[in-house]
């Protein structure tokens, strides 16, 4: 059989590093893929599958790979042509497989689906893993350089996305990573002077000229049949007039001539006046908002349930957030705004507000544009306003809760007080949000605001609130000072004339309630009476649906199911208890369900097969190797929820979280072989866990406070201290998986392959785990739990140490 083993004496470096980056910014562009065709928030499942390619690739080599070592070239070259390939082929024929998760509870091919999508995606990783493993396994006397080229490339793959999706769309992306592996393989056979180098050169060339001619559709990200852009799409005479992507997203305008767009959240019934034709806005496929002209007739505007404040106010001075919805922009100039303060993250949609602003007279123009989250403008700037907006797009919500993973810190505690402390004495917060019944969003964001108001002192928030309803949404004002006899009466006015209401006022009556949009009981008043005025803790607690407040440490302001919920609400009479489950939560705990099915198959199944099982101390191999597993993504999961704060954006923080915690864990491992040889096994591992204890506590108390005092940097210094933050504790959480892999090959060799198996199957369900303890228990709660692992694996190793002789390492201390 044809040997063809590499001919050079040092491994192939630079493919090494550009597999690395290609691996890196394919698992974080999928997180921008996925946003596009399904929804955000699944970097859990994103990640997940990404270490089920990797732990696949263990137990694939540990079983084969004296077979695979002597045709190393071969076998390398393949495995980056297969990365090259499957990149895009595993991605588009995802795409094309009908998931829809809403689904999962009465159709069951959805679960095959969900299923398809989880392998096909797993095998670039599976292929590049290969390469990694095969390249360790052969150069066995350069495992440090080999490692240094990884983690070098894996970082510039992290920066590197970031940037290039500056640059180019996702799908051109997509195309310049396939394009990667195919380069990969050109570089190993060059780099290892293999005797077929001109074979694999060619291969790997007509590899990429398939990949650069093949069609452009064939790399979209198609957006699936139930999100918003695509069934505005199927309606006849809708079009696309504009599409923009940059890492914050995917922004679409669509224009539609013949069923015009006429969007008017909260319009009164008895508005004598038409909304104006608009263009609709979806981001990532999700409807945003709209925007139109602010020469068109405004009338209307007066008769939405957001002009409310308007009324209460003289020439206010107004914070808006959000530029994709242009309705409150030309709603606070035409109810007379002396100045209006736009808040919005993307820069595109800047410029396409400050295009329809363009056409107002010089003279009327009051409004700044200001690029930035929330949060960050509020801890910049120290004015003060008459009358923060909240956005009322955003309000509106989805009633199929696909978005109850997403973290919103606009509507925490957190940040409600630290608006409040931003509005003058007599100012008012506002915000619109859609009418659910049984009511939840509403009670949740009354029932925060009464925390904010608390935090900041006052004593008795029911004189600080007020709430109106029309026929499919409610306004809530929250006023730092009570309000007073006049503006209640205001309020009252205005609901009238507009047949708006009334749900809340500090001294309303039984009979101002339920009078023209009328239900069964006027379940919102007594839900917000109660908050207010009863046994708050024991209405929340026994309330069906979770209202319970949020916060920066649990910012799932849009998840409404609690987890002990969800079977008696699939057990509702004719399943009508479906229609108010979370399916974002949903999808979570099912795919965590195929996640562990997934690497019991994959990675543990054939090791029991075809591998010597170990015959001693199986229980403790169990347990320290699947603590470590599971702690250290819970550790990076909640590292990546906090930066997204911080940082603005899920997507950057899960490029500086997964490109840092990957580099710095990597030099922990490194640094692990010689602090062993110095200190001992036992002393560097206590090293090890004493700093994961003291980090893993100020990350807990510390980090929040710390991240809130660098929040005025700009972004690149805030990238710089987040990669900082993260790296004692990355560091020291990358040493104890090689020093147990030590112990055991010393020890117990026979238990090596398991080791790996059983750490890599613990990885792959804590991705997902750890999003949904969060929602639990917070991230504060996730690190304390992953500390506790490392303490409970740190106990193991103690006893499994004091029954075995002693390492070299031991003997060097």
């Amino acid at each position: 059989m044809h040997n063809s083993a590499p001919t050079a004496d040092r491994p192939p470096w630079f493919a090494i590093a550009l597999l690395s980056c290609c691996a890196l910014a394919y698992e974080i562009l999928l997180t921008r893929l996925f946003s596009m065709v399904h929804w955000s928030s699944l970097v859990g499942l994103i990640i997940s599958l990404a270490l089920l390619g990797y732990g696949a690739s263990g137990t694939f080599l540990a079983l084969l790979r004296e077979r695979l070592l002597p045709r190393f070239e071969l076998t390398f070259t393949l495995n980056a042509l297969l990365f090259s390939i499957s990149s895009i082929a595993a991605f588009q024929l995802a795409q094309r497989l009908p998931l829809n998760p809403v689904e999962l509870a009465w159709d069951y091919r959805q679960l095959l689906y969900l299923g398809g999508i989880y392998l096909l995606l797993a095998i670039p990783f599976f292929a590049v893993a290969n390469c990694i493993g095969l390249t360790l396994g052969r150069f066995r006397n350069t495992i440090n350089s080999i490692y240094a080229a990884d983690l070098a490339g894996a970082g510039i793959g992290a920066a590197g996305i970031v940037g290039l999706l500056f640059l180019v769309t996702a799908e051109n992306t997509l195309l310049y990573i396939a394009i990667g592996g195919a380069l990969a393989a050109s570089l190993s056979a060059l780099e290892l002077r293999s005797r077929q180098r001109a074979a694999y050169g060619i291969a790997s060339l007509a590899t990429a000229l398939c990949i650069v001619m093949t069609p452009s559709q064939w790399r979209q990200a198609l957006p699936a049949e139930y999100k918003d852009l695509s069934q505005t799409l199927a309606a006849s005479g809708a079009e696309i007039v504009q599409q923009q992507s940059n890492p914050l997203g995917m922004t679409t305008l669509v224009d539609n001539r013949l069923a015009p767009l006429r969007y008017a959240p909260g319009l009164s019934l008895a508005s004598p006046h038409s909304p104006p034709i608009q263009t609709a806005v979806f981001s990532d496929g999700d409807f945003a908002g709209a925007l139109y002209s602010q020469t068109t007739e405004q009338d209307f505007l007066g008769y939405l349930g957001s002009a409310l404040p308007y009324y209460l106010l003289s020439g206010p001075r107004v914070l808006l957030i959000g530029a994709d919805d242009a309705t409150a922009t030309a709603q606070a100039i035409a109810m007379g705004a002396s100045r209006i303060d736009l808040v919005e993250h993307n820069p595109f949609l800047i410029r396409l507000l400050k295009e329809r602003l363009s056409a107002q007279p010089a003279d009327e123009m009051a409004v700044a544009l200001h690029q930035g989250t929330f949060r960050q403008y509020l801890l910049a700037q120290g004015r003060r306003y008459d009358l923060v907006q909240l956005s009322v797009a955003g309000g509106l919500g989805q009633t199929s809760g696909l978005q109850a993973q997403r973290e919103n810190y606009l509507h925490t505690v957190e940040s409600l007080a630290g608006t409040l402390q931003r509005l003058h004495p007599d100012g008012l917060l506002a915000t619109t949000r859609g009418l659910r019944l049984p009511p939840r969003d509403s009670l949740k964001f009354t029932a925060t605001a009464i925390d904010a108001l608390e935090r900041l002192g006052i004593e008795d928030p029911s004189d600080h609130l007020a709430a109106i309803r029309g026929w499919n949404t409610v306004t809530i004002l929250v006023s730092p000072s009570p309000l007073t006899a006049a503006r209640r009466q205001a309020i009252r006015q205005f609901s009238s004339s507009r047949m708006f209401d009334l749900v809340y006022l500090p001294d309303i009556a039984e009979d101002e309630l339920n009078r023209f949009h009328r239900l069964d009981t006027p379940r919102l008043n007594r839900g917000i009476t109660t908050l207010l005025k009863g046994e708050r803790e024991t209405f929340i607690d026994d309330y069906p649906f979770n209202i319970t407040p949020a916060t920066d440490d649990r910012p799932y302001f849009d998840r409404y199911t609690r987890l002990s919920g969800v079977i008696d609400l699939y057990r509702q009479p004719g399943k009508t208890g479906l229609a108010h489950i979370d399916w974002g939560v949903g999808f979570l705990l099912i795919a965590l369900l195929l996640a562990l099915v997934s690497s019991l198959v994959l990675i543990l199944l054939p090791l029991a097969l075809w591998h010597n099982r170990p015959a001693s101390n199986r229980g403790r191999t169990f347990t320290y190797f699947s603590a470590i597993g599971l702690a250290f993504l819970f550790v990076e999961i909640a590292f990546i929820q906090k930066l997204n704060l911080f940082l603005g954006s899920p997507f950057y923080a899960t490029a500086a979280v997964l490109g840092g915690f990957l580099a710095f864990a990597g030099l922990g491992s490194y640094l692990s072989r010689p602090l062993c040889a110095s200190l001992g096994i036992r002393n560097t591992l206590l090293l090890s866990l004493g700093t994961i204890v003291i980090m893993g506590c100020i990350s807990i108390w510390l980090l929040p406070h710390l991240l809130e005092g660098l929040a005025a940097m700009t972004m690149p210094w805030r990238i710089a201290a987040s990669l900082l933050l993260q790296a004692p504790l990355a560091v020291a959480m990358g040493m104890p998986f090689p020093i147990g892999m030590t112990v055991v090959g010393e020890q117990r060799p026979e238990q090596l392959p398991w080791a790996w198996g059983i750490n890599g199957c613990a990885s792959v369900i804590s991705a997902l785990l750890a999003v949904l303890l969060a929602m639990e228990i917070g991230f504060s709660g996730l690190i304390l739990i992953a500390v506790l692992l490392y303490v409970i694996a740190f106990l193991g190793f103690q006893r499994t140490s004091t029954e075995t002789p002693p390492t070299d390492g031991d003997r060097a201390a």
